[in-house]
């Protein structure tokens, strides 16, 4: 290879390396395409996004953030924090946690079918005796997903 080919070259191996990633190690694709097969580049922009986000949240999650999430009021989290909130308010509608009062004054999690016209469905059989417990709770539902996958 001359230096002139070279020149020429590396952006094309630089793409077949991106592409090996996109595909992953067994060369199985869950890149989403639309109805005429063309690679549908917001869903891997998406995909991409989100596997940054829970890279990085995986590093910063420890008891000390949860902690501070269960004792703190809500006004001024820190920043790890206030990015574990906010990437749980993202996520998709089906993968979504509530909390629901019941009339005996306790509160109950559920979870969005993600469906229009499917109610949400109750999870778990805990019962929480206040809407700051409840809305840890359903924190810690998050966390449980977070580090699941």
């Amino acid at each position: 290879m001359t230096a002139s080919s070279a020149h020429w070259m590396k952006p094309i191996t630089l793409l077949h390396e991106a592409h090996s990633r996109l595909l992953g190690a067994d060369g199985d694709s869950d890149v989403a395409t639309d109805e005429n097969g063309q690679i549908d580049k917001d869903h891997q922009v998406r995909a991409h996004f989100d596997r940054m986000t829970r890279t990085y949240l995986r590093s910063v999650l420890d008891d000390g953030l949860i902690e501070e999430h269960r004792t703190s009021d809500g006004a001024h989290p820190s920043e790890p924090l206030a990015r574990l909130m906010a990437w749980c308010q993202r996520r998709p509608l089906g993968e979504q946690y509530a909390v629901k009062p019941k009339p005996t004054a306790l509160f109950r999690l559920v979870i969005f079918s993600g469906r229009r016209g499917h109610p949400p469905r109750y999870i778990g059989d805990e019962r929480y005796a206040t809407l700051q417990e409840a809305r840890h709770g359903v924190l810690l539902r998050h966390i449980n997903d977070l580090t699941e996958k």
